[in-house]
């Protein structure tokens, strides 16, 4: 409401003069008037109550796991005043902790997701290859076969995240890289056992895969228009 600056007293919009003691009131002022409401302003408070329900989960999880470790830990060290079979269980159970964190989303970024799950799986299986004193088949096979995994993975989003038109070509691209996965992890192992290179079971994932995975990378960008639409449409991509 207008108001009398000399006397205070409210006015009415388009008085341009107070009632009371006939000082002038600024046409702005009086002609202002105040907007009306009809809705309050939306607040989604969906978001909020999802992260706090997995703030929730991730700490009856986490809670849960610990007191299983610690209680597994005891009755080992109970029976034979030693720990042993209980670390395995000790580093299987902070490892899904971890996990349980990054496929609650609260990884900020897929990429940061990802690094914390190749560094996770790194660490448990170092750590469950130490428990043996001797470290064997984690620096032999477990790093390489991670490592690649890693690799696939990371190579494979930046691909398809920087198509320039998306279809079943990601399709294609993700038989491809499950396909080049296998023939180099083929290689790793057989590398290892007969220290020989050599592609033996991988051979029939080529065959099979790799065919299939040029067609749908050739079918997308031969593919008639109207086909392309109905199939995204269809697969919703």
């Amino acid at each position: 409401m207008p108001y009398c600056s000399k006397c205070g007293v409210e006015t009415d919009f388009g008085v341009y003069e107070c009632p009371l003691c006939n000082y002038p009131i600024p046409k702005d002022l009086a002609d202002k008037k105040e907007k009306k409401i009809l809705f309050p302003k939306a607040i989604n408070v969906h978001s909020e109550k999802v992260a706090e329900r997995k703030k929730g989960a991730f700490f009856i999880i986490s809670t849960t796991l610990i007191s299983i470790m610690l209680l597994l830990s005891f009755i080992d060290y109970s029976l034979s005043y030693n720990l042993t079979w209980s670390k395995y269980s000790s580093i299987s159970m902070f490892s899904i902790i971890i996990y349980t964190f990054v496929f609650l989303g609260f990884g900020k970024t897929f990429l940061m997701s990802l690094n914390i799950c190749f560094f996770n799986t790194l660490a448990m299986l170092l750590m469950f290859d130490r428990v043996d004193i001797t470290m064997s088949w984690s620096l032999i096979f477990g790093l390489p076969i991670v490592l690649l995994l890693y690799l696939t993975i990371i190579l494979s989003y930046f691909i398809i995240k920087n198509l320039p038109s998306k279809g079943v070509n990601i399709a294609g691209i993700v038989l491809g890289a499950i396909t080049v996965f296998c023939l180099i992890l083929d290689i790793i192992i057989t590398f290892n056992i007969f220290n020989t290179p050599k592609i033996t079971w991988s051979l029939g994932i080529l065959a099979s895969v790799g065919p299939l995975s040029i067609g749908l990378i050739l079918l997308h960008y031969k593919m008639p228009e109207k086909m392309e639409i109905y199939l995204k449409k269809k697969f919703h991509l």
